[in-house]
């Protein structure tokens, strides 16, 4: 990252708190990486991010209240002003990643082994930013 590159702003949307806290710590290693907020909701998580506007969203589909394609719903269109969005979830059935890629989603991870491949592509996305 160059030194007028601001971080990867990162918001997380995950209703398991030990979940939430382990990926926290994940990214907070990532030198190129800012998590900006996070959620356990849908209503909680789309407020945010209009208010926030990460770069970047990590989306479990199952929340507390409303789902993780409430989420993906609620995104802003992809003029440039829309953040990627990542689902990171144990939903992982062909029924769940198809409808996730049907609303809008860059990428689709199973939290169960692909955690470290989800960690790697943050990583890569954050260094396309900064490089551009």
């Amino acid at each position: 990252m160059n030194q007028t590159t601001a971080p990867l702003a990162v918001y997380l949307v995950e209703d398991s708190p030990i979940m939430a806290n382990l990926l926290r710590r994940l990214l907070d290693e990532e030198r190129d990486v800012q998590i900006v907020g996070s959620a356990d909701n849908a209503v909680s998580a789309i407020l945010d991010i209009a208010t926030l506007r990460p770069q970047l969203v990590i989306i479990d589909l199952a929340l507390k209240s409303g789902s993780g394609y409430d989420v993906l719903k609620a995104l802003p269109g992809r003029n440039g002003s829309r953040p990627a969005a990542v689902i990171l979830t144990n939903l992982s059935a062909d029924v769940h990643r198809n409808r996730a890629a049907e609303l809008g989603a860059d990428q689709f991870f199973d939290k169960s082994r692909d955690i470290g491949l989800m960690l790697a592509y943050v990583r890569d996305f954050a260094r396309r930013r900064a490089a551009s």
